[in-house]
């Protein structure tokens, strides 16, 4: 029996608010001082804390990769990821093209037919194009979908080996990310990388690193729930305050994920400070919509552009929490039970002879 931690699901919310809280802010012209502004500039640490997340979540999530890899077992797992990331992608998809056929002006230079395709089938941050497109928040889900694909890989490998290799291979995926060597290759090749985003992999590459950091942190953290409730404060208390620390400084994104890192393993004990904060109700609720909230904010600023703009700050959020919570029960939930209930039918020739005959 797999074990619910809620505060792993209470900080996801708070991830996608912060990336919320960036573009309703500084990525919306809002100018300001002060070290509120400050940390609202920093909101793409918010992905970066989803993504170690998504990683540790999903070594907890699957212990069946842990000692070998079926095909079975493969193509259900992989099924039930596209049931829960695909159906919202896929709204928000066509709503932005259906926005952008009546004229709303959201089209860029980049939303083609060919980025249409890319997007569609979450593949538009793999390196074909540099520039997001469409609804330009998916590139993150399109780095999760190839992720998932190598999830049980990298998890097969990290648990067969002792954790002190899981150390290592965290402590690789930070230095990834602070040195960017696919980068430095690039330059070695004579290539201008100066405005290089999704091209050449890059992001792939720099946020597959966080994902697998997520996995080797929770291969590591593992057993850390039977130490004293000072030691998963402490960690909580840590994480907090190195994330703190780097929105007051030039931004570095593996300062960042070493946040991150210290943060959820302290969520893992499940107890104390961790639960406290993000073990609550309000959080837990904040993180079942935070997939929806992430997906239909900007969509939501671009509907109402004129209404949104004059609006205090948190009435913009209450606006973008409501639409959030009616895509989720709308659907987001309803769309991945039907897939999985779908998937989990079992066709009539898989059905023993003296099986009962169902509607």
């Amino acid at each position: 029996m797999i074990k619910n931690i809620p505060a792993l699901t209470g900080i996801r919310g708070y991830a996608a608010l912060w990336v919320v809280l960036m573009h309703y802010t500084w990525g919306g012209g809002m100018k300001g001082e002060g070290l509120f502004m400050q940390i609202l500039q920093y909101g793409f640490a918010g992905v970066i804390v989803f993504l170690v997340l998504s990683g540790f979540v999903m070594a907890h999530s699957y212990p069946e990769f842990r000692q070998s890899i079926r095909a079975p077992t493969y193509g259900s797992y992989f099924y039930k990821r596209i049931a829960r990331i695909y159906p919202l992608h896929l709204v928000t998809l066509l709503a932005f093209l259906a926005l952008a056929g009546v004229g709303y002006p959201l089209r860029t230079p980049n939303d083609t037919a060919f980025t249409f395709g890319l997007n569609l089938l979450l593949v538009q941050a793999w390196g074909f194009v540099n520039e997001f497109s469409w609804n330009a928040l998916s590139w993150t889900i399109s780095v999760e979908m190839f992720a998932y694909i190598w999830f049980p890989f990298i998890a097969l490998a990290l648990f067969k080996l002792p954790k002190v290799y899981s150390a290592a291979v965290a402590a690789l995926m930070v230095w990834i990310l602070m040195e960017r060597p696919n980068l430095a290759l690039l330059k070695t090749a004579g290539i201008e990388t100066t405005y290089i985003t999704l091209s050449y992999g890059n992001f792939l590459i720099q946020f597959t690193a966080v994902f697998i950091g997520g996995v080797a942190l929770y291969r590591v953290a593992q057993g850390i729930e039977k130490l004293p409730i000072k030691v998963s404060n402490s960690l909580v208390i840590a994480g907090i305050a190195i994330l703190g620390y780097a929105c007051t400084v030039p931004f570095r994104s593996w300062i960042l994920m070493c946040g991150a890192l210290l943060l959820i393993a302290g969520l893992l004990c499940d107890k104390g400070l961790g639960r406290l904060l993000f073990g609550n109700r309000v959080s837990v609720f904040l993180g079942e919509i935070s997939y929806s909230l992430y997906l239909t904010h900007v969509l939501l600023n671009v509907v109402m552009s004129s209404e949104i703009a004059s609006l205090r700050l948190a009435d913009k959020i209450s606006l973008a929490i409501c639409t959030a919570t009616i895509s989720y029960y709308l659907i987001e939930r309803p769309s991945r039970n039907f897939l999985r209930k779908l998937g989990s039918r079992k066709p009539e020739y898989a059905q023993p002879a003296t099986a009962p005959a169902t509607a």
